[in-house]
């Protein structure tokens, strides 16, 4: 048996190594055929065709964060966050190779149709977030996997080997891993420094990507806008040449992030010309230009002689690499993956996956025995439903869009039937800011951020001519003198455009607040206008669609920096008079569904509070009704303290795709246990966490260093049923070298449902904790245990999982000494064995 696996093993190594060769034989040739414009061209990432050579026009930005985005229907898988609190590899692996199918299937019909490949239609996509959970203030923190380097690297290999598929010379599609490194904040992302020590940076910031590059395979890379100990990421040749490449082994292309080449000198100040930036960022080993910055700045750079034909040459040779073996520009004879059919486009086995993944996403927080509700027993007999939530879908920033879409109202009427009555209203009995999950801003500004409005800001009183500044605006909340750049002009207008999304058909009431001469057009027609020199204030009423789309434009000219700007509504009511509170208080149990929408890309949160008027509607319903179900859809772990004591259940649903809605349904009725456990740390008091702006994970970051309240620790997660842990039992007191020690707990279902529990190992030492490390996960298992049974669950423990980087010596070692294993159902409990290790 061992002669035939090593002939098989053999063999495999010589395809591997015939594919190779094929490969760059065929690279080779099309470089040597290039002129300098053509090689030039090919760094960018919107390309001309080469005919002559057979190149194809391809732009290679597409996305798929939680299934193909912005390229028609797909379908939509949970948020990453989501996705994290699955702790279930295996599903996430099953997930991306779907994605892969559907991509492979749209990006076939495109060429069919087009005869090349247009943005977010390609097989490039810029897809997993590895940046880790860092701070919950993050605004892009629904976009990555968990606070840990272990399960973020984890999700982030199956997710890469699902996306390229296992052929061993075609790519199915390429993975870019983003944003390398440290790209963790928002408000400084365009020219801010991450500024990390080196032990955060090796055990913290790095562990994921690595993982990705080594284990992984990671075809492409993506380098971050923010500089690293204030060399910008995109240029730093430590990054992109020493680590990933030399250290690390990666053969595939970096891409910038939007436009960070262009910002080497714009924002960071690295660089005194755009030419010198991009010459800085190409020898660096930034391959490609992400906004096409290197078109002009590569040409310009060339004719100066800050670059060669071998700069240019090794990167094009990189793309030209990933073009071949993704069969981009024809030569795809056994490609196994150019036959994949459009019918898999959100077909049932896929969106029956995006259901599995919501359903072991959701998170039960707290349980007072209320869930699962048992209809038909006399006692819930009317159920009142609370929320603008349970009418609307919502997916997120850089989403699929599906065409099937359930909500949950009508999931749960379909369910509960005639055992029990179904009662709704929204959510709103007071003015609100117009949330930015209703707005959207342009395809082509996706790179800072689609949700919200396009705030244009003039150095003039009539906001004509060249913008002073344009940016991101979530939602009309601010002062706008706030900004740097806009609280010292002497004269200010603004414009902010967007597109209007409305979640219920009425009648609508908006509130504007600010300065100037103000008009706000709906679809081009003015709604209302107002001038003052000072303060302008007034309302107006719109009746909108449910789902259609309103263009918006708010115009503000001769503003005062100093004043607020506000632009607010109230949701329609029905006709009857009915409230929250009343229908709660009518109901035999009320659940009320809450989203936040708070955080996004180019926009940190100013906390980490829900708002007021949802808070205020916690406590007026919960009042009316003891027996409240409260369901959560946020993207960060959110402060929960101010009413975690009033529901009787609390849900958290992330944001869970297209199987939201149903997934919730058969939670709440039983049909599903509820499986899913935090993938960060939910905390109790915000003003206990480090400023943003700190790196140093040894400061209080994570569940591995944190020391200050916690609300519900990482890792945590209740089910319908209990279970039992056993002490855990080691097979040997001491290891040395490079032996292995397995540990072994009993998990018992003692509870009155079928279960699955995501069993949790983790590993301390005294010599640790001298600089702040508790602990740090070192396994974790799904595993089901039908009711009244047991498992043995058992971990290896290596000596890569006792390895600290040693910043003296500049490399990973063991410590010998005395170590605890503890195997449990969340971080914040202990059961532990101890042993020695002896080093060497």
């Amino acid at each position: 048996m061992r002669e035939i696996f090593a002939i098989l093993v053999g063999w495999l190594s010589l395809q591997c190594l015939a594919g190779e060769k094929d490969v760059g034989g065929k690279v080779s040739d099309i470089r040597k055929g290039l002129t300098v414009e053509e090689k030039i061209d090919l760094l960018c990432a919107d390309a001309p065709a080469v005919e002559r050579l057979g190149i194809i026009r391809y732009d290679w930005w597409s996305e798929c964060l939680n299934g193909v985005a912005r390229a028609g229907k797909a379908t939509a898988f949970p948020k990453p966050i989501g996705l994290g609190a699955t702790w279930d590899v295996d599903l996430i692996k099953r997930i991306s190779t779907a994605i892969s199918d559907e991509a492979r299937a749209k990006h076939r019909k495109v060429m069919e149709e087009k005869g090349y490949s247009p943005r977010q239609f390609g097989l490039t996509f810029f897809s997993p977030t590895l940046n880790i959970a860092r701070d919950p203030r993050w605004g892009r923190t629904s976009e990555c996997f968990s606070e840990d380097p272990l399960l973020t690297g984890e999700m982030g290999v199956a997710y890469v080997q699902g996306l390229q598929g296992d052929d061993a010379r075609w790519l199915k599609a390429v993975a870019t891993i983003k944003h390398f490194v440290a790209n963790n904040e928002e408000n400084r992302r365009a020219g801010g420094s991450a500024d990390v020590d080196e032990l955060s940076l090796r055990e913290y910031y790095f562990p994921a990507f690595r993982e990705a590059v080594v284990r992984g395979g990671a075809a492409s890379v993506m380098g971050a806008y923010n500089a690293l100990n204030g060399v910008p990421c995109c240029a730093n040749a430590y990054l992109l040449n020493d680590v990933l490449r030399k250290e690390w082994g990666f053969r595939g292309v970096v891409i910038s992030d939007g436009s960070a080449v262009e910002k080497i000198y714009t924002h960071h100040k690295y660089a005194s010309t755009p030419a010198e930036a991009a010459a800085m960022a190409l020898k660096s080993g930034c391959d490609m230009s992400l906004r096409d910055e290197y078109r002009d700045g590569l040409r310009r750079a060339y004719t100066e002689k800050l670059i060669d034909d071998d700069d240019l040459d090794r990167a094009v040779e990189r793309v030209l690499e990933l073009r071949v073996r993704l069969g981009l520009d024809g030569d795809i004879g056994g490609n196994p993956y150019v036959d994949i059919p459009y019918s898999v486009v959100e077909c049932p086995a896929h969106r029956e996956l995006a259901l599995e993944a919501a359903e072991k996403s959701m998170v039960l927080l707290k349980n007072d025995g209320l869930l699962p509700l048992e209809l038909g027993s006399g006692d819930v007999r009317k159920i009142a439903l609370i929320g603008d939530a349970f009418n609307t879908v919502y997916y997120g920033d850089y989403s699929a869009s599906p065409e099937i879409n359930e909500v949950l109202w009508d999931c749960l009427r379909d369910a509960v039937g005639s055992r029990a009555e179904l009662s709704w209203v929204g959510e709103r009995t007071k003015e609100e800011t117009v949330p930015s999950r209703y707005l959207s801003r342009g395809v082509g500004e996706a790179h800072d951020g689609i949700l919200g409005f396009t705030g244009e800001y003039y150095a003039d009183k009539e906001a004509v001519g060249t913008p002073l500044l344009v940016r991101q605006d979530l939602v009309l909340d601010f002062v706008p003198a706030m900004d740097d750049k806009l609280k010292s002009a002497k004269d200010l207008s603004a414009r902010w455009t967007s597109v209007l999304q409305a979640p219920l058909t009425g009648r609508y009431s908006f509130m504007f607040e600010g300065s100037g001469r103000v008009s706000i057009r709906i679809d081009g027609k003015v709604v209302f206008r107002k001038g003052s020199n000072q303060k302008v204030r007034g309302s107006f009423e719109l009746p909108l669609v449910k789902g259609q789309e309103y263009q918006v434009e708010v115009e503000a000219c001769g503003m005062k920096a100093q004043q607020a700007v506000r632009l607010s509504w109230r949701l329609p009511f029905d006709d009857k008079g009915v409230t929250p509170e009343k229908l709660a208080k009518e109901s035999d149990v009320a659940i009320l569904f809450l989203r936040d929408d708070n955080s996004s890309e180019g926009r940190d949160r100013k906390d980490l509070h829900w708002g007021e008027a949802q808070i205020e509607l916690i406590r007026k319903v919960t009042e009316a009704n003891p027996n409240t179900i409260l369901i959560l859809g946020s993207g960060s772990p959110l402060m929960l303290a101010p009413f975690v004591r009033l529901p009787k259940a609390i849900l958290n649903v992330w944001m869970g795709g297209q199987g939201e809605a149903r997934a919730i349904t058969h939670i709440l009725l039983g049909k599903v246990n509820p499986s899913g456990k935090t993938p960060v740390t939910f905390f109790a008091d915000e003003r206990q966490l480090p400023p943003m702006d700190s790196y140093d994970v040894t400061k209080g970051r994570s569940y591995q260093y944190f020391k200050g309240d916690v609300m519900f620790p990482f890792g945590y997660g209740l089910s319908y049923t209990r279970f039992e842990y056993s002490r855990p039992v080691v097979d040997k007191s001491r290891m040395s070298g490079s032996d292995t020690l397995s540990v072994e707990v009993t998990v018992s279902n003692k509870g009155g449902y079928d279960g699955e529990e995501i069993v949790q190992c983790y590993l301390s030492a005294p010599q640790w904790a001298v600089g702040g490390l508790k602990q740090k996960l070192i396994g974790h298992k799904r595993v089901f245990i039908a009711k009244g049974e047991s498992r043995k669950v058992s971990f290896t423990v290596c000596r890569e999982d006792l390895l600290r980087w040693n910043v003296n010596v500049k490399e990973w070692t063991a410590l010998a000494g005395k170590y605890e294993v503890s195997v449990v159902p969340h971080s914040g409990e202990k059961n532990a064995v101890s042993f020695v290790y002896e080093g060497k």
